[in-house]
């Protein structure tokens, strides 16, 4: 049996392995993925990227604010993702601890 990535957040969510600040970030996510995956022609908003950010300190907000004004919504779109992919890695690291 295969779970959708969206079924599997809520299930760690509901065993406490993921906080529920993240779930809306990760859920953004899944949803920016699985657009680009079914229409060749997507393009991200820059609105659909607010869904990306939680608890950024203010250099973060500052690049990805940078990105976006110096090199589009497609640059702004990576420095969100890599934010958010630092923060599962250092939930995963919390949950090994």
């Amino acid at each position: 049996m295969r779970l959708s990535f969206e079924l599997k957040i809520d299930f760690a969510r509901s065993l406490g392995l993921l906080p529920e600040n993240y779930v809306s970030a990760f859920k953004s996510l899944n949803n920016v993925r699985n657009k680009y995956a079914h229409k060749d022609s997507y393009k991200v908003s820059i609105e659909e990227l607010s869904g990306f950010k939680f608890d950024w300190d203010p250099k973060q907000s500052e690049a990805f604010k940078l990105a976006y004004e110096k090199k589009g919504v497609e640059e702004a779109a990576q420095i969100a993702t890599i934010f958010l992919c630092w923060k599962a890695i250092h939930l995963i690291k919390e949950i090994d601890a």
